[in-house]
Formats: structure tokens, C-alpha cells, sequence
């Protein structure tokens, strides 16, 4: 609450029904992994090129995951639009570990070490994670 009573900048996500975490989610086939690493890679990559956003400790815990009908997904970066092929998934990123954001003309930068909770073990081994989730 501390943090709360003092002026500043703080990103609000919108939470939804039916979206699961990548870690308790089944994937049914690889190019499902490929579709889901590309969609975290172009939505990191959209924010970085916008809003000067750099994310810190991606995790699969962070990642939520939904069965769509659509056959792509669409990002647009710098004025040119990408389509990739969704394999029957939509990812949303959550729990995003902001390091810096460009909000305007005004630059704001967390300060990494009044969260220690942000290095979790959980957190450190993404690629494994993703790995056994193949299996």
C-alpha cells in the first residue's frame, strides 16, 4: 500500500476467463510450442519497439493460453503487419517484470531490487519448462 500512496506510473492488466497458464496447459502437437514462442517473441518485440518496454525474467508461468479458431494472429511493428499461424492457440503475457517503460516523453524504471520475489526458482529454468511440457 506504501507504494500506492506515492505519485508514479503503474501498468494495470485485464484479466479474462478461460485463459490457463502455458505451464498447466497441454500442448497437442510442436508446432504449437513454435507458435506460442513465436507470439511471446513478436509480442515482447512490439512492446520493446513502442514503448521502449524491457521485460525482465520471462517465464512459462507468465504466459496464458487459450484455444482460438482463428488461423493466425496478427502483430504490427513499426507499420508493418505480421501474420503468424496460431496451431489453435492465443498467448496473453502476465505477470510481466518491467524493468523500464517509455510512457510518453517519461521513462520509468523499476527498481529490480525491492523485488526479490521476481528471481523465483520457478522462473529461472524457462526452457526446461517448456520441455516437459513437449513430453
Amino acid at each position: 500500500m506504501q507504494d500506492l500512496q506515492q505519485a508514479g506510473v503503474y501498468l494495470v492488466t485485464e484479466m479474462q476467463p478461460r485463459w490457463s497458464p502455458l505451464s498447466s496447459y497441454k500442448l497437442s502437437d510442436p508446432e504449437q510450442c513454435v507458435s506460442v514462442l513465436s507470439q511471446a517473441c513478436w509480442a515482447l518485440a512490439v512492446a520493446e519497439a513502442e514503448l521502449e518496454f524491457e521485460h525482465r525474467l520471462p517465464g512459462a508461468g507468465g504466459v496464458l493460453v487459450r484455444p482460438t479458431r482463428s488461423p493466425r494472429v496478427e502483430f504490427t511493428l513499426r507499420g508493418r503487419i505480421v501474420r503468424l499461424r496460431s496451431a489453435g492457440i492465443k498467448i496473453r503475457l502476465q505477470r510481466l517484470h518491467m524493468a523500464r517503460i517509455r510512457i510518453g516523453t517519461h521513462t520509468e524504471c523499476t527498481d529490480l531490487a525491492r523485488f526479490p520475489d521476481f528471481a523465483r526458482d520457478d522462473e529461472s529454468n524457462v526452457f526446461s519448462s517448456i520441455a516437459k511440457l513437449l513430453r
